[in-house]
Formats: C-alpha cells, sequence, structure tokens
C-alpha cells in the first residue's frame, strides 16, 4: 500500500538541502475513494501542518500526482502548476 514512506528517499535529500518535508499518507490508497475525498485529505493535511503565507511545492508521482492536479484546481487561490510526466520515454512539461 502507497503511503508517504514511499518518498522518504527523496524526503531524506531535500531535508539536507534544507527544505522543509511533509509525507501525508492519504487513506485509504486502494482506490476505494474518490480522487476528491483524497485530495481532501490533503488539503486537510496541508492547512494543518503548515502556515497561510508559506509556499507549498507538491511533489507526487502516478496517482499522488492525480490527486495532486484536482487539488489545485480547486484551490481557492491561483497556483503555479508544472508537471513532469514520462510517458513513452517521453518528457513532458507543462505549466
Amino acid at each position: 500500500m502507497d503511503t508517504g514512506r514511499r518518498m522518504a528517499w527523496m524526503a531524506k535529500h531535500l531535508r539536507a538541502m534544507g527544505w522543509k518535508v511533509l509525507l501525508p499518507s492519504l487513506q485509504p490508497s486502494n482506490g476505494t475513494v474518490s480522487i476528491g475525498k483524497l485530495a481532501e485529505q490533503l488539503d486537510l493535511y496541508i492547512r494543518e501542518n503548515t502556515v497561510e503565507s508559506e509556499r507549498v511545492d507538491l511533489v507526487a508521482f502516478s496517482m499522488g500526482g492525480l490527486i495532486c492536479r484536482y487539488y489545485l484546481q480547486e484551490a481557492d487561490y491561483i497556483p503555479v502548476c508544472q508537471t513532469w510526466s514520462r510517458f513513452h520515454n517521453a518528457l513532458i512539461i507543462s505549466g
């Protein structure tokens, strides 16, 4: 089951560079709840663990990326969004 621990290797390196890193574990991660419900969990996690003036960068893979995109689309502010996706050996960057 996917949890925030799957990103622990990256978190370790980012922390060593001085970044504040949070590792949410959105549950259940087995496809039984909607992306919208998981995005609500992400929103609550961010609000509980950051201050309003703090910049938040989201790093995710696979379903986490879809949850982040949904979260950003529903945000009550105008986010800056850059996604990188590897699909059939091509790098797609959109913003």
